[in-house]
């Protein structure tokens, strides 16, 4: 960690990321481009809005592995003769003398330089390469130590001080509510979560109506609760012990769940795949814009408002067909078609029917139900139904003929 001057010796200590940062983040540079590529060009080329979303949520792996990759090879602390060097990921190098560092403080998981009037200079993880041997350097210049204020359960009624953008939002939550009463709230969202799950799967027993309102319904009342109890809901499992006492966990299970049907059963409804897109990119901007909108006023943490609006942006995605259908007000339109094709496609011994029919414009397979696609093999013909929406989505689905 010693390095030779011009003059003499002096020392120097550098802090650094794990090698696991690059090795994970070389991983997803590695195997996201590749499977988002792939999943863009199956999508375009079947115009499947599944294929769509699922490249949508796969993305983020590749700004991460870059911040990772960067992370392991560009971020550094260094410790030198007068001077500490602070290289972040992204933005130029900062520099402080030990002379402006009156104090240090530690907690089991970080640690923060503080200048004179209270303020954070430099802070850094205590799990970096070398962190334990700067502290030690630290400790021999005579810097004094002390233990970072943790917002923990045991100092509720305490105010702390702000070092990180975490513990203010613990500050926050623990000013408003209590934590029996987070505690309570967390037993209903519990309770709420199976009931939601449990209706979600006997919405499969109902018609295709039913199933359309149940899981969107359920989808935007779990988004609609996140938003509501931001920040002390949470849109994920909670798994830091420290965390518990602070925040609400989602029923987000019974919403990817609903979501996850709802995009299954959307597949036999067909839209031309630009206009999907034009109105799906609009209500998931509406939704990403809300969401953005409601975070500001909230003042959220960056990070997590970056997640929750493009969450927000895929829900809208996701929801954009069964909105259109529920904004149908015309009667739908209806008329008998000849079954020119019938295909079944297998994939993890799950089965999808196919159909194909001339459209006003062009000849396509449409996705079709078991019953109808048996009822075309027998007859060879198919009901081609086209619903519009106010906003003049077109929505065509196969029905079998009557009688």
């Amino acid at each position: 960690m010693g390095e030779q001057g011009g003059k003499g010796m002096f020392w120097m200590i550098e802090l650094r990321e794990n090698r696991v940062f690059l090795l994970i983040g070389g991983l997803n540079l590695l195997l996201a481009p590749p499977a988002v590529g792939i999943l863009l060009l199956l999508s375009l080329r079947e115009r499947s809005a599944g294929g769509l979303l699922l490249a949508a949520i796969l993305s983020p792996g590749v700004p991460l592995g870059l911040y990772l990759v960067g992370s392991a090879v560009r971020m550094r602390v260094r410790f030198l003769a007068d001077t500490v060097v602070f290289t972040p990921v992204f933005g130029r190098a900062r520099t402080f003398r030990y002379e402006g560092i009156a104090a240090v403080e530690v907690s089991q998981a970080r640690c923060w330089l503080l200048r004179a009037d209270g303020r954070t200079a430099l802070s850094f993880r205590r799990n970096l390469d070398n962190a334990e041997a700067a502290l030690e350097l630290l400790r021999g210049m005579g810097i004094p130590f002390s233990d970072a204020p943790q917002p923990m359960p045991r100092d509720w009624g305490k105010t702390a001080q702000v070092r990180t953008r975490r513990s203010a939002e613990h500050i926050y939550i623990r000013a408003r509510w209590s934590r029996e009463e987070i505690a309570r709230e967390n037993r209903r969202m519990g309770r709420l979560g199976w009931a939601l799950m449990g209706l979600a799967l006997l919405a499969l027993a109902g018609s295709f109506r039913v199933q359309l309102a149940v899981w969107t319904g359920i989808a935007l009342l779990c988004w609609g609760l996140y938003l509501w109890a931001y920040p002390k809901m949470r849109f994920q499992r909670i798994s830091r012990r420290e965390d518990l006492p602070f925040y609400v966990e989602c029923p987000y299970a019974a919403c990817l769940l609903s979501l996850t049907l709802l995009t299954a059963v959307c597949q036999t409804m067909y839209t031309p795949w630009g206009m999907y897109l034009r109105y799906a990119a609009a209500l998931g901007g509406l939704f990403a814009a809300l969401s953005a909108a409601w975070l500001a006023v909230r003042r959220a943490r960056p990070a997590r408002a970056l997640c929750a609006v493009l969450s927000a942006a895929l829900m809208g995605v996701a929801v954009t067909p069964a909105v259109q259908y529920f904004a149908v007000r015309e009667p739908a339109v209806h008329r008998l078609a000849e079954a020119q094709d019938l295909r079944i496609r297998t994939s993890r011994g799950q089965r999808s029917y196919f159909i194909l029919v001339e459209l006003e414009s062009e000849r396509r397979y449409l996705r079709a139900r078991g019953d109808v696609y048996h009822a075309a093999e027998d007859s060879g013909r198919v009901v081609l139904c086209r619903r519009t929406s106010v906003f003049g989505y077109e929505i065509w689905q196969l029905h079998a003929p009557r009688g």
